[in-house]
């Protein structure tokens, strides 16, 4: 966790007076994630996932994810991803399309190890939150184009969520 807060924040100070605001809000996340990382509870629930990007050994997106295996509805649900700071658009005043080309990478990597996480978990159900009308608007085409998809699994939305679920072979 050092690594990844001294890392994250020197980005942070690299993108000069249009990240002030970003420095709360990740000095609030990296916090909370050593808090989590520390209470080793020793199951999933409530404990952050960091997403190492391919080859770096780098964090570059830390992951809620939070077990509701006891529910009535067991899944693993996906709660909320955050990029590192570099590749954050939320400060950005103009966006192309290649600016979503890493950001798009991590999320899939994302989702594949969440997934993975559910399925390990012994369960048949990942829930991923859609917070905002766009991360929403993002879920209809994955349903749309899920034939994509391996025939194993099935996508579909719950209300704001998206909902990825392994069909069990008979």
């Amino acid at each position: 966790m050092a690594t990844l807060r001294s890392e994250w924040f020197r980005q942070i100070g690299d993108l000069g007076d249009i990240a002030g605001p970003l420095f709360n809000s990740y000095e609030r996340l990296v916090d909370w994630c050593e808090k989590q990382l520390s209470a080793e509870t020793g199951d999933v629930a409530s404990i952050p996932h960091c997403v190492v990007e391919d080859g770096e050994e780098r964090p570059c997106a830390i992951v809620e994810i939070t077990d509701a295996c006891g529910s009535k509805d067991p899944s693993l649900k996906l709660l909320s991803l955050h990029l590192e700071p570099q590749l954050a658009l939320d400060y950005r005043e103009e966006l192309h399309a290649e600016d979503l080309l890493e950001p798009i990478r991590i999320m899939v990597a994302a989702l594949n190890g969440a997934f993975r996480l559910t399925v390990k978990n012994g369960v048949d159900k990942l829930k991923v939150y859609g917070r905002t009308e766009e991360v929403r608007g993002l879920f209809d085409s994955m349903i749309a184009t899920q034939e994509a998809a391996p025939e194993a699994i099935k996508i579909y939305r719950q209300s704001k969520w998206l909902v990825i679920e392994r069909k069990r072979m008979s």
